[in-house]
């Protein structure tokens, strides 16, 4: 997966994406990790399987993704 942030209009959003088909898994008006953390229940087990993460070195990914 790769996570990163992307402004559209005058909002940020936060896109996680599938490297290898490079879909989109989650675009979110939001980039603090606590709103993103909000947002991991809705993932159930599948968020067990991802195996890597591609992030910038933004300190709300660092806590987001682990």
């Amino acid at each position: 997966m790769a996570i990163d942030e992307k402004q559209i209009g005058g909002d940020f959003h936060t896109i996680l994406t599938n490297r290898k088909s490079g879909k989109i898994a989650l675009l979110a008006q939001a980039i603090k990790a606590s709103e993103l953390s909000q947002l991991i229940p809705k993932f159930g087990l599948r968020g067990f399987y991802v195996k890597s993460i591609t992030r910038d070195l933004s300190p709300a990914y660092d806590w987001f993704s682990r």
